[in-house]
């Protein structure tokens, strides 16, 4: 199964709209910091675009979710922080951009929880490309959130793996939507109390729109190394 992303996920299970940030060209740059550094301007367009569709009253703030990736998943976060009214009601955050972030800058220039009223994060290349810090409400770690994730080490082409395993969130969030029941997670310290069974009677959530808002915490989860990655049991 291709994966086409969350619109086109979201479009086969409820209705709604939609509005999709193409900033290709800034965050494509060759040269990352050049991209990095154009993160708090993009938020400022995006943030001052949902400004003026609040004025209208065009929607409702408390109805709003922002979701991005990498670099964009920090563009939602500082955006949430820019809107005039008050917080998104959710931010979702695919596999935080690490580098010049993690401890690099503050949170006001980066995702973390104050950012929107609900704010998940979805770790799938942490400690690489990705954030390894938990800087949400909840923070999911499939495959104990670092690379090389399933299915993405390929000995022909190892160069690859980092960035394999740095889409998986948005691939995992993507299939999550018409599948919000194909990814239980649980509650645990670590990766390898998850693996041995430790975690096993704690608290279990599913990973994906079915999150609920009250949750908080640090959850771990295994996948299947392609599509569909979505797996009916914790192990």
């Amino acid at each position: 199964m291709a994966v086409k992303g969350p619109a086109h996920e979201y479009f086969k299970v409820q209705r709604g709209n939609i509005v999709r940030v193409d900033w290709s060209y800034d965050a494509s740059w060759k040269f990352y910091p050049l991209s990095a550094l154009q993160v708090a301007y993009i938020a400022g367009v995006i943030s001052n675009f949902i400004n003026k569709l609040l004025f209208i009253k065009a929607f409702e703030l408390q109805r709003l979710h922002l979701i991005g990736h990498s670099l964009g998943a920090h563009v939602m976060g500082i955006t949430g922080s820019y809107l005039d009214e008050g917080r998104p009601a959710r931010i979702t955050g695919l596999d935080p951009a690490k580098p010049g972030f993690e401890g690099t800058v503050s949170e006001s220039y980066r995702l973390d929880k104050t950012d929107g009223h609900f704010v998940d994060v979805i770790h799938s290349a942490a400690g690489a490309a990705g954030f390894v810090s938990a800087i949400g409400h909840v923070d999911f770690y499939p495959n104990g959130g670092s690379p090389p994730q399933p299915g993405c080490f390929d000995i022909t082409a190892p160069w690859q793996l980092i960035g394999c395993s740095h889409g998986r969130a948005y691939d995992y969030f993507t299939e999550s939507i018409s599948t919000p029941q194909g990814f239980p997670a649980v509650e645990c310290d670590s990766w390898s109390n998850f693996e041995s069974g430790a975690c096993d009677k704690n608290k279990q959530i599913f990973m994906g729109p079915n999150t609920p808002t009250t949750a908080r915490g640090v959850y771990y989860l295994s996948t299947n190394g392609g599509s569909p990655y979505a797996k009916s049991s914790i192990h």
